[in-house]
């Protein structure tokens, strides 16, 4: 089933004055079913009992995660991929302890790990998606012997995984080419895959890749030089690897005002159209739902081109049921 996904990436909102325009947008995005969007949450580095940061921890969240739940279904994005690399193995598993403790019972999709094979993610990334898998599979028993003082409400509610990759260009022997943005070749994204999530008897084959509900594909052509990449095989090549996962963007936008709807219009109505400037957006792989994510939401729901082209796309083949 298709997942119509915007990105939030200012919650507090959604517990301030703003928060009927916030909730007003979103059920403008409800499909043609009355099935509500997804809002991917980012909850900010920080916000949490490891560092501190502003003197609030997750529970801070439980309110306007709330009242987003009103309007949507709640994606939860663990941590952003700019800060991983500070926190370590246990302040990782740490983080998940306590996001899963506070708010399972609000959110219906976990994001355990963001553009996992970026290159400025630092050390020990497998090892933090492991953690990570470890608490939020865990049942009651091994969530109190992993997270200590933290415990599962009663109410959670049954939740999915959802593990998101950095779409860089194709590895090609480690030779860059036109096609590829990547510095180390180590991290082109099939490439960090097969080496780290495919290779069976390692920790991201056996105890990470089995546990994924969905596999996202991060994308910004800002970021890539303005590649336009072939999607279809891509999604098939990462399809076979995740063979039991369903399969999408989980991020894509521009800042540049100009580009922003013609953008909205490729990632959000491309995978079906019969445009032939769409071309290499078509996407055939039977386990593809879309996602999308638009993640600059927070900012442009309130400009009528940006937020119009987001509504209109729900008319299009792929989101009418």
């Amino acid at each position: 089933m298709p997942l119509f996904g915007v990105t939030v990436t200012d919650p507090w909102v959604a517990d301030g004055a703003d928060a009927g325009e916030l909730g007003g947008a979103l059920d403008g995005l409800s499909g043609q079913d009355g099935r509500p969007p997804v809002v991917r949450v980012v909850f900010d580095e920080g916000v949490d009992q490891v560092f501190d940061l502003y003197g609030i921890d997750a529970s801070a969240y439980v309110a306007p995660v709330e009242n987003i739940g009103e309007h949507a279904s709640v994606m939860g994005e663990l941590l952003d991929s700019f800060y991983m690399r500070r926190y370590s193995v246990e302040q990782y598993r740490a983080r998940a302890c306590e996001y899963r403790s506070r708010l399972g019972h609000l959110v219906d999709i976990w994001e355990i790990g963001n553009e996992v094979n970026g290159e400025w993610l630092g050390d020990g990334v497998i090892d933090k998606l492991v953690a990570a898998t470890q608490v939020f599979t865990a049942d009651e028993g091994a969530f109190n012997e992993l997270c200590g003082p933290f415990g599962l409400r009663p109410d959670e509610r049954d939740f999915e995984l959802a593990l998101t990759l950095y779409y860089n260009g194709p590895y090609a022997a480690g030779v860059p080419t036109a096609e590829s943005c990547w510095s180390d070749a180590g991290h082109a994204m099939m490439r960090w895959v097969e080496q780290n999530l495919a290779r069976e008897g390692w920790p991201g084959a056996d105890q990470i890749r089995p546990h994924l509900d969905y596999v996202w594909i991060s994308y910004y052509e800002d970021d890539c030089e303005g590649i336009q990449p072939v999607w279809g095989p891509i999604f098939d090549d990462l399809g076979s690897v995740f063979e039991d996962a369903a399969l999408g963007f989980g991020e894509c936008g521009t800042t540049r005002i100009g580009r922003k709807v013609s953008y909205v219009r490729r990632y959000y109505v491309g995978m079906d159209s019969d445009d032939p400037d769409l071309a290499n957006m078509a996407v055939s792989n039977p386990r593809y739902v879309g996602g999308l994510f638009w993640w600059y939401f927070s900012d442009d729901m309130g400009n009528p081109e940006v937020y119009g082209e987001l509504q209109g796309a729900l008319d299009s083949p792929f989101w009418v049921p």
